[in-house]
Order: C-alpha cells, then sequence, then structure tokens
C-alpha cells in the first residue's frame, strides 16, 4: 500500500504522526507473520487461522 506524504497543513499532522506509528506497527505484525510462516511452514493452516482477520 501506497502511502501519501502530501502534508495538508497542521490539521494533517496529528493524523500523520497517527499512520506512520499504525504503519510501523503493520510492519512488525506482517513481519511476525513472515517468521510465524517459517515456523508453521505445514500447509499455512496455522497461520491462516491466527491471522484470519487480516
Amino acid at each position: 500500500m501506497a502511502k501519501n506524504n502530501r502534508s495538508k497543513g497542521p490539521g494533517e499532522r496529528r493524523k500523520s504522526a497517527a499512520e506512520e506509528t499504525h504503519r510501523q506497527a503493520r510492519e512488525t505484525e506482517a513481519t511476525a507473520q513472515e517468521q510465524t510462516a517459517v515456523l508453521t511452514e505445514e500447509t499455512g493452516r496455522k497461520r491462516r487461522r491466527r491471522f484470519g482477520h487480516n
């Protein structure tokens, strides 16, 4: 997902900071999912069950 880094003024700055934090959290989660995929390299069943909310 491409991130739009345009700033629209002071009203957007707080939102952008929150989005940045959220993006970092998602990257961390994605890394964890990749590691989990390596660890549970069966048919991906456990991974699908655990991360089925995505």
